[in-house]
């Protein structure tokens, strides 16, 4: 399997007014060629700060402290910033969760979509409208020609969406960024929505990041599945494997708590204790303060990232043969 993506050991920090917030505790996992690669987990746990450290462009107060991240053989952390700026839009592109506040309303979409390929592929402004109409129908928006004119608050949210989309596509680039993509659409937009996103990846041979914390869009839409806790990643492997037997405690707790076909009526179960607070984590593994299996151990040693099962890792001192 040959791998676009290899993200290993990333650590980052951001500088806060409270004092420094551990962000990302040395994550990392694989996009191969061609993949859905799903990266979930509750709000705030990180998943979108690893999606913006790979296109570079963390706020300021982001320090990376370790790591290394690469694109097709390339570490994107050794580039400087006119090197990412050329290889964003092009190679690789992100499609954020809310498109009203991406698209720019003082612009029509059509010179936003055509602003890509001037820049990128040197297209003159005639050239670039027409392949913007051209994307604008690839991606199921009516009236592509007309549509050109428009201006964001114009379209209704899912029309804004596939425009997102259509921009990020622009270029043909290897990796896509979906970043909560049907957050901002109805149920059945969110359907048309990914189903979208997997025709046209199958289309232009894209690999993609899907970001969500909905554990029904992984289960359709992912070919393998990372699951974050924290900061961390404590969790990774193939949907199904991760779906039928989770391996790690933090995974297996977020199963019990999905609502089931069936249980009408009766009360879903939650994960004890709080999220902790990243200024001040707990030491050794951060899910051990609400976790039923935790040892002392688990307060004091940090567990790796290892493979337990073929192609199945998690990061669980229980695997690790470790007792009290």
């Amino acid at each position: 399997m040959t791998h676009l993506l290899e993200m290993r050991d990333l650590t980052l920090d951001f500088e806060t007014e409270d004092g420094v917030a551990k962000v990302l505790d040395r994550v990392s996992f694989d996009i191969a060629e061609g993949e859905v690669f799903g990266l979930v987990g509750e709000t705030g746990c990180g998943k979108t700060v690893t999606a913006l450290a790979i296109l570079r462009l963390l706020p300021r107060t982001a320090l990376i402290r370790g790591g290394a991240i690469r694109f097709a053989g390339e570490n994107l952390l050794a580039k400087s910033d006119g090197e990412m700026a050329r290889l964003r839009g092009s190679r690789m592109t992100m499609v954020f969760q809310d498109p009203a506040t991406s698209l720019n309303p003082t612009f029509p979409i059509g010179d936003q979509v055509a602003r890509v390929l001037t820049v990128h592929e040197g297209l003159d402004r005639d050239e670039a409208l027409a392949r913007a109409a051209e994307l604008f129908g690839r991606v199921g928006l009516p009236d592509a020609g007309g549509l050109l004119r428009r201006y964001p608050h114009e379209l209704s949210g899912g029309m804004q969406q596939r425009v997102m989309i259509a921009m990020a596509l622009a270029c043909r680039p290897k990796l896509l960024i979906a970043d909560e993509p049907t957050t901002a659409v109805d149920v059945t937009l969110q359907a048309q929505i990914l189903d979208l996103l997997l025709t046209l990846k199958a289309e232009f041979g894209l690999s993609v990041l899907l970001i969500t914390h909905n554990f029904g869009i992984v289960a359709e839409t992912c070919d393998r599945v990372g699951v974050m806790y924290a900061g961390t990643m404590a969790e990774v492997g193939r949907t199904s494997d991760v779906f039928r037997e989770p391996l790690h405690p933090y995974t297996q707790s977020l199963m019990r708590a999905l609502p089931r076909t069936g249980a009408r009526g009766r009360p879903l179960q939650s994960i004890p204790g709080m999220v902790p607070s990243l200024l001040v984590p707990p030491t050794g593994c951060r899910f051990h303060p609400r976790c039923e299996f935790a040892m002392k151990t688990c307060a004091a040693r940090r567990p790796e990232l290892l493979e337990h099962r073929p192609g199945h890792r998690a990061a669980c001192l229980l695997y690790e043969g470790v007792r009290e």
